[in-house]
């Protein structure tokens, strides 16, 4: 059992049985017809054509956020040189009539699997529309979507501002990011997006008290979770209770290691549950399994510098210091 607050407590419960987050009912599957139906677990990758000023700088971190409610598909960042059968769900913004097109590009092959209309500059519910009719067009049976603008901001510019944030923390310059995160968090304190972001900049910060109060507040917005953020959030409450109170470090990675287990036979490809299972296996000196899940997280995102770090960790814990010292290579910011 968790020792810690009340909210944390119910917060951690309710991720374990799957049901803190909650669906937005006021969105009825869409009708429409089946234009490729693609295997389950197929890998696809969000990418976005459109002017590169606001608001249309906002829609790329909108439309990752949105496809990454797929149960049924792999969603993954476009690489930088995609290989020639990479698929590639490619938003288009037309800025003249406001409307947005979706396409699956498979090599020189490309398909339109849905269209909607920007209404009253507002991107969110446009996202929304296409991202589900776009999963539906391709055979995924899809549940109502939590709104982008509730799961990251309603506002554009802030939505641009949590994606440069989320760059620097990638980059490892914490304090801008930090800095920036709180910018973000004064104009939507609720953003379950935003608030992720502070809780894990607290923690890579060594403020571990700061991360899992944040973490906690973040997964009482029920209404504003994705399960993937969802899933962070637990993980860096987790994670964070460990860092404050080391004595009871092993009981929070076993209830890590839970957590894993639970969201990976809810949502089978999402990497989020092979990146949890290795942070946990790596803790609890299972280190085999920490590298074989760690490297399922590498081999699909070769720039994730969080996972090359704790594998470099299992493998020089495991006595292979020339494959710790290529991964930790890789975990450098560059």
């Amino acid at each position: 059992m968790l020792r810690c607050t009340c909210v944390g407590h119910i917060a951690i419960g309710l991720v374990l049985t799957g049901c803190a987050t909650t669906p937005n009912p006021g969105a009825p599957r869409p009708q429409v017809a089946v234009v490729e139906r693609l295997p389950a677990g197929t890998v696809l990758h969000p990418a976005v054509s459109a002017p590169d000023d606001l608001p249309w700088r906002a829609l790329a971190p909108l439309w990752r956020e949105a496809l990454g409610q797929s149960t049924q598909f792999a969603i993954r960042r476009l690489p930088d040189r995609p290989s020639g059968d990479a698929a590639v769900l490619r938003l288009v913004a037309d800025p003249t009539s406001n409307r947005l097109a979706a396409w699956l590009e498979r090599g020189p092959q490309r398909l339109a699997v849905g269209g909607a209309s920007v209404l009253g500059g507002q991107l969110g519910p446009a996202i929304d529309e296409l991202a589900r009719t776009a999963r539906e067009a391709l055979g995924e049976v899809t549940a109502a979507p939590i709104p982008v603008a509730a799961a990251m901001a309603a506002e554009p510019t802030v939505v641009d501002a949590i994606a440069d944030a989320e760059r620097l923390l990638a980059d490892g310059a914490l304090t801008s990011a930090a800095r920036l995160f709180a910018r973000c968090r004064a104009r939507d304190g609720g953003s379950p997006a935003i608030l992720d972001g502070v809780a894990t900049t607290h923690l890579l910060l060594s403020r571990p008290d700061d991360a899992a109060r944040i973490a906690a507040e973040a997964l009482t917005y029920t209404g504003r979770l994705t399960p993937t953020r969802q899933h962070r959030l637990a993980r860096t409450l987790l994670l964070a209770r460990a860092s404050a109170r080391p004595a009871q470090a092993p009981d929070h990675d076993r209830e890590l290691r839970t957590l894993a287990a639970v969201f990976a036979r809810e949502r089978p490809y999402d990497l989020e549950a092979q990146l949890s299972a290795g942070l946990a296996a790596n803790f609890l000196g299972d280190y085999a399994l920490a590298r074989t899940s760690l490297a399922a997280v590498t081999a699909s995102e070769p720039d994730h510098g969080l996972a090359w770090y704790h594998q470099g960790s299992a493998c020089l814990a495991s006595g292979d210091a020339p494959a710790a010292v290529a991964a930790f290579d890789r975990a450098a910011p560059r």
